[in-house]
């Protein structure tokens, strides 16, 4: 971004560096962020969705690494793994961790594609809110308007 595009920020600061943003400038601002304070409960969600998304990411490959090493190469299973195996009335053998690789890969699997399907509804519910909300506050100011500031301006 060229630096230009910042002059209208640059002008409403006095000369000794303090920013004076004018009044217009705060109303405005503070009009377009009440669009997005009333979705703060949807952004917040998406916030959520995504930083679950991202700690499942982390996950996805996982469920190879104990197939190659432990299903089907000859690294010792580590004991966690084989107690809570135990626990469950599993044993560690190839076949059970090749299946439990297998299971793990499809939860994976679907829970990112749940939080991105939740994401992207979330997401669109929120805009389409925004718009609405936009369109209806713009739609009543155009009516409070003077029938003269709608007559054609002459030519």
């Amino acid at each position: 971004m060229h630096l230009s595009a910042f002059a209208p920020l640059m002008a409403r600061t006095s000369i000794s560096g303090n920013c004076m943003v004018d009044f217009k400038f705060r109303r405005k601002f503070a009009r377009i962020l009440s669009y997005f304070l009333a979705e703060r409960h949807g952004l917040i969600a998406i916030l959520a969705f995504s930083l679950l998304s991202s700690a499942f990411a982390a996950l996805q490959p996982w469920p190879l690494k104990m197939l190659i090493d432990y299903g089907l190469g000859d690294e010792v299973v580590p004991a966690s793994v084989d107690s809570a195996l135990h626990a469950i009335g599993f044993t560690s053998s190839p076949l059970v961790l090749i299946g439990l690789a297998a299971t793990a890969s499809i939860f994976v699997f679907a829970a990112n594609a749940a939080l991105d399907a939740a994401t992207t509804m979330t997401w669109s519910r929120g805009g389409q809110s925004m718009v609405n909300r936009l369109a209806t506050d713009l739609f009543f100011h155009l009516q409070r308007l003077s029938l003269l500031f709608h007559a054609p301006h002459g030519g």
